[in-house]
C-alpha cells in the first residue's frame, strides 16, 4: 500500500482510517526509537495492535494530566484573585520602593493613607512623603537596613498630597529581586491615635504626684514618669530603659529588696499595696517610700512583668515616729500620774475611814444614850423632851447616813458592778422600815405597789432607795402626815421605771439641772439638814449600772423621783 507523510503528521483526507492509524503510529515509533518506517512494516498485527493500545493508554494519561493542569491554573488564578484582594484591602499599607527611592508598587490602602492615587504613586520618591523634621530618622533606618539587613521597626510623620498630617509606624525588609539589585518593602501603619492616647497618658503619669515604673519579666525597666527619672538621678524617663535597680543610686539591699518583691508579685501573679520601703537619695537623704505594685499581663494573659508606684511618706514616717516618741512620754507621764494618784488615794481613803471613824464613835454614844433614854425614862420626859430626843435620834441616823454617802461617794469608782439578782419590793420595803424608827413622833403613809426585780450590786441599789425615801421623809416634816409612794412604770423599750413620790416641799423646776451636783442645794432646801451629796451619789450609782435617774416637783406640791436600770446582759 502506498503511503504519503504529511508534514504536520496528519493523514490526507483519501486516507483510510486505517492507513491514518498505521501511519501515525509509524510516527510515533520513529519519534521514540529513531528508526525509519519500513520498521512498523516488519511488525506482526498482535505487535501493531499493542503499540496502539499503548497509543491510547498514553493518549489517555495526557489528556488526564492536561484536566488536572487547567484546573490547576483555575486554582491558582483563584488564589492569585484572592491575595491581590486582601493585598489590595489589608488594614495596613504595602510599598515596594527601588533603589533610588521611588515606589514601585502600593495597595490601595497605602495609596489610600496618601491620599493619591495608586497608579499616580509609581515612580513618586517615597521620601517626598515624610515630614522634613523626620527625614533624618528614615534617612538613618534605611542606612542600618542596607548594612545589616536586618529588619527596622520606627515611628515619622507623614505628609499626605493635601498636607494632612498623620503618626506613621514603619516596617521595613529588603529584597534582591536579581543579582546586584535590591528593593525595599514597607509596611505602613497609622498610628495616631494610639500616639494621642499615649502621649495623653504620658501627660497623666509624668503629672501624678506619684512614682510610677514599669519593668519587664527580668525586672529591667521598660519606662517611668519624670518624677521616678528625677529621683533616679535622671534628665528623661528614657534614660532609664534597659536599667535594672542595681544600676541606679540605691543601696544593694534596697535593690535586692525591690528585685525580691517584684518577683514575689510577678510568681504568685497578685498584686501587693503598702509596701514600706526605705530608699537612698541621691543627696545622701533616707526617704521612707509606700510601694504598691500589680502584675502586667500580655494577650494571653501571661505575666510579662510589673507596674510599680510609689509614694514619699518620710513626713508621714517622721510625724509617725514624733506622735510615738510623745506617746511614749505621755504614758510614762500618765503612769506616774497614776501611781501618785493611787498614792493620794490611798491615804484619802485611809483619812476618810479615820475620819468616819472618829465621827461614828461619838455618833454611836449619842445614838445609844438616846435609845436608853426612848426606852427607860421615856415616861419621865414631857412632850418637849420626847420631841428633842426625837429629832437627836433623827438626826444622829441622818448624820451616819451622811457620813456612808460620803464613804461610797469616794470609793464609788473603784467599786465592781454585780449583775445579782435584787428584790426591789422587799429592798424599798426593809429600806422604809429601817428609816422610819428613827423618826419618832411623826406619822409615815407608805404605799407601796409591787416592783419587779432588778439586777445590780445591791449595797449599791440599797444607796438608792435609801436617799430617796430619806428625801422623800426629810422634805415632808412640815406636814403632819409624810405620804409616800412607791410604784413602777413601764417606760421605753419594756423597760421598768422605778419611782418615789412625796407630799413634801417639792422645789423650782427652774432650778433641776442643779439638783444632782455634787454640794449643790436648792433655795428651796436650805431650811432642810443636808450637804447635797445624796443624790448626786444615787446619779452615778445608777450610771455605773447602765441607768439613770430624772425628778418633776412642784413647789409646796411634792416631788417625784423616777430612775431606770437597763435589763441584764444575757
Amino acid at each position: 500500500m502506498q503511503k504519503t507523510n504529511h508534514p504536520t503528521g496528519h493523514a490526507t483526507p483519501d486516507t483510510s482510517p486505517a492507513q491514518a492509524l498505521r501511519q501515525r503510529a509509524e510516527e510515533i515509533l520513529c519519534a521514540r526509537a529513531a528508526q525509519s518506517p519500513a520498521t512498523l512494516s516488519a511488525k506482526s498485527p498482535e505487535e501493531v495492535l499493542h503499540v496502539l493500545h499503548d497509543l491510547q493508554v498514553h493518549q489517555i494519561e495526557l489528556e488526564m494530566q492536561n484536566e488536572e493542569l487547567h484546573q490547576i491554573q483555575a486554582a491558582l488564578e483563584i488564589l492569585r484573585s484572592r491575595y491581590f484582594d486582601l493585598y489590595d484591602t489589608a488594614p495596613v499599607g504595602y510599598l515596594t520602593v527601588g533603589e533610588a527611592g521611588q515606589i514601585q508598587e502600593a495597595n490601595l490602602t497605602a495609596a489610600a493613607l496618601l491620599g493619591v492615587p495608586r497608579h499616580e504613586l509609581v515612580k513618586q520618591p517615597f521620601s517626598g512623603f515624610i515630614l522634613s523634621a523626620d527625614e533624618d530618622i528614615y534617612y538613618i533606618k534605611h542606612q542600618q537596613l542596607l548594612e545589616t539587613g536586618n529588619p527596622q521597626a520606627f515611628d515619622l510623620r507623614v505628609l499626605g498630597r493635601d498636607h494632612t498630617q498623620f503618626w506613621a509606624h514603619l516596617k521595613a525588609t529588603i529584597a534582591y529581586p536579581s543579582p546586584g539589585t535590591h528593593e525595599l518593602r514597607i509596611v505602613l501603619s497609622d498610628i495616631t491615635e494610639s500616639r494621642r492616647a499615649a502621649e495623653f497618658l504620658r501627660l497623666i503619669v509624668n503629672n501624678i504626684p506619684d512614682f510610677v515604673f514599669w519593668k519587664d519579666r527580668n525586672s529591667v525597666f521598660q519606662g517611668c514618669n519624670n518624677a521616678f527619672a528625677q529621683a533616679a538621678g535622671m534628665d528623661t524617663p528614657a534614660q532609664i530603659v534597659g536599667k535594672t535597680d542595681y544600676d541606679l543610686g540605691w543601696k544593694k539591699e534596697e535593690s535586692d529588696f525591690y528585685v525580691a518583691v517584684d518577683r514575689q508579685v510577678m510568681e504568685s501573679d497578685h498584686a501587693r499595696y503598702h509596701i514600706i520601703e526605705t530608699q537612698l537619695q541621691l543627696g545622701g537623704q533616707q526617704r521612707w517610700i509606700e510601694t504598691c505594685k500589680i502584675p502586667l499581663h500580655d494577650e494571653q494573659g501571661q505575666v510579662i512583668g510589673i507596674l510599680g508606684t510609689y509614694l514619699d511618706i518620710t513626713e508621714r514616717k517622721q510625724a509617725e515616729d514624733e506622735i510615738r516618741q510623745l506617746n511614749s512620754a505621755l504614758d510614762q507621764r500618765v503612769s506616774e500620774r497614776t501611781a501618785q494618784l493611787e498614792a493620794v488615794v490611798k491615804e484619802l481613803d485611809a483619812f476618810s475611814y479615820s475620819v468616819s471613824h472618829d465621827l461614828r464613835v461619838p455618833l454611836r454614844a449619842v445614838d445609844g444614850f438616846s435609845r436608853i433614854l426612848a426606852d427607860e425614862h421615856a415616861a419621865q420626859l414631857d412632850e418637849d423632851g420626847l420631841r428633842i430626843l426625837g429629832v437627836i435620834r433623827s438626826e444622829t441616823h441622818r448624820m451616819g447616813q451622811l457620813i456612808d454617802d460620803l464613804l461610797a461617794f469616794a470609793k464609788l469608782s473603784r467599786l465592781p458592778i454585780e449583775q445579782e439578782p435584787i428584790d426591789m419590793h422587799a429592798l424599798a420595803q426593809a429600806v422604809f422600815d429601817e428609816l422610819a424608827e428613827h423618826e419618832s413622833g411623826r406619822s409615815l403613809q407608805l404605799d407601796l405597789h409591787p416592783l419587779p426585780p432588778a439586777y445590780g450590786t445591791k449595797a449599791m441599789i440599797r444607796q438608792v432607795w435609801s436617799n430617796l425615801i430619806g428625801n422623800a421623809i426629810k422634805f415632808s416634816q412640815q406636814r403632819a402626815v409624810a405620804e409616800i409612794e412607791i410604784g413602777v412604770q413601764e417606760g421605753k423599750d419594756g423597760v421598768a421605771v422605778y419611782y418615789v413620790k412625796d407630799n413634801g416641799a417639792g422645789f423650782d423646776m427652774r432650778y433641776v439641772d442643779k439638783l444632782f451636783g455634787v454640794f449643790q442645794r436648792l433655795h428651796t432646801q436650805q431650811e432642810f439638814a443636808g450637804t447635797g451629796v445624796g443624790l448626786a451619789l444615787v446619779q452615778r450609782i445608777l450610771q455605773r449600772h447602765g441607768g439613770s435617774i430624772w425628778a418633776v416637783a412642784e413647789i409646796n406640791r411634792g416631788a417625784t423621783f423616777s430612775f431606770t436600770l437597763p435589763k441584764p446582759r444575757p
